[in-house]
């Protein structure tokens, strides 16, 4: 079992920071616990946040002060952690931020946060020259779940509470989501002033949300919601902008079989998309099922790379006449396929849910193989494919990835 939390606590402590990641994914209560004795802009609170668009100077005026006063202490030996919550409300802060950073050099230690990197980087803003790394945090893993006392979940149950930790520990989950999605995805990525039609643009959510862990067809949704393809496109990437959803492309490196072209889309976590979906209950006989097994499966991957920092990408693999396909493939800096992922929900896969693994094969033999189901055990198959329980996967993803151990 491992615990993101480490990871992230190491990189916070050494560089400054820009964290990022959706709402309520944790970012705010990892970094006030990382460093308690930090001082806190938190540009949520109105009132302070419209003094600094009254006064912009009354922030760096702030920082020098408190940090003289603790150099007058004799604490000028410690390094002062400064924390800015959700700085894309206020990107022009970037600017004094690294005026301060020249001004006390190590003595001084940035974390800023926020939940959309949109406003940061299409306005141009100041993103420290480089001296700050940019971290992404992600809903939580199942591991972190299950190590809750009293409030752990079992796989399934993610399907409907996702794993953002407010909603998945509490007792009303279904309510928690509905506040969430109207609060956060359907005010807030709407308000990113780039969007004018904002029923067309809720109308584009919930179709994306029905296509969540399937191909993008742009011509499809723009019909749907009767805007332009070009429209349609520039929503997907506000969604990716804005830290709700990712497009997963296809490998392209195969050359006996020739790939598809178009990419699948995930929204950022399970339990909203099918919150979204209007799904309340979901039978382990229905397609909903295997999607959502799926969609599950790829946050954890997400989660995996990110322990191991970026070292590595996520794609998806399928011949253009739609005949072969592998759920995931893991590949390397150099883009060198390291891992190719089935997921099955059946406990005794059948010869014909091995081929999209085999066919991927022919041409990467090198490639770890795994096939994650409900088995009752791992087993590995004649030609080497490795068959892993779905609740053993969850637990030990690195491992059984390959990347630790």
């Amino acid at each position: 079992m491992y615990n993101y939390n480490i990871l992230f606590r190491n990189l916070l402590e050494v560089d400054h920071v820009i964290l990022l990641g959706p709402r309520q994914t944790g970012k705010t209560t990892l970094v006030k616990n990382v460093f308690p004795e930090a001082l806190t802009f938190d540009l949520l609170d109105n009132e302070l946040a419209l003094l600094l668009i009254k006064r912009p100077g009354v922030f760096k005026e702030q920082v020098q002060t408190w940090i003289e006063k603790k150099i007058a202490a004799e604490m000028n030996s410690q390094r002062f952690t400064v924390i800015v919550d959700e700085i894309q409300k206020q990107p022009q802060l970037l600017d004094a931020v690294q005026a301060l950073i020249g001004q006390y050099g190590e003595r001084v230690h940035f974390v800023l946060t926020g939940s959309s990197a949109r406003k940061l980087v299409r306005s141009g803003a100041n993103l420290l020259g480089g001296r700050a790394q940019k971290i992404m945090m992600h809903p939580l893993s199942y591991a972190e779940v299950q190590s809750w006392p009293d409030k752990s979940k079992k796989w399934w149950e993610l399907f409907t509470s996702g794993c953002l930790p407010p909603i998945v520990s509490s007792a009303q989950p279904r309510r928690k989501l509905k506040n969430y999605v109207e609060t956060y995805i359907q005010e807030e990525v709407a308000a990113e002033g780039i969007v004018r039609n904002i029923q067309s643009f809720r109308l584009f959510l919930t179709a994306a949300s029905y296509g969540s862990g399937e191909q993008v067809v742009f011509e499809n949704l723009a019909s749907d919601t009767g805007v332009p393809a070009r429209t349609v496109r520039l929503w997907f990437e506000i969604l990716e902008d804005t830290l709700v959803g990712q497009l997963l492309p296809c490998f392209r490196g195969t050359k006996k079989r020739r790939p598809a072209s178009s990419s699948k889309f995930f929204l950022f976590d399970v339990g909203v998309a099918n919150y979204m979906r209007g799904l309340h209950t979901i039978s382990s006989m229905s397609p909903d099922w295997g999607r959502s097994l799926e969609h599950l499966i790829y946050m954890e991957l997400r989660n995996c790379i990110r322990f191991c920092e970026d070292d590595f990408s996520l794609n998806y693999w399928r011949t253009a006449d739609q005949s072969l396909e592998v759920d995931f493939i893991i590949c390397d800096r150099s883009q060198t396929p390291r891992v190719a992922l089935e997921i099955k929900s059946c406990r005794n896969p059948s010869p014909a849910d091995f081929k999209g693994l085999n066919a991927f094969a022919e041409e990467f033999p090198e490639v770890r193989k795994i096939l994650v189901c409900d088995a009752p055990k791992s087993y590995e198959t004649e030609k080497g494919i490795r068959v892993e329980p779905l609740e053993n996967f969850l637990l030990n993803p690195l491992e059984i990835l390959g990347f630790q151990g």
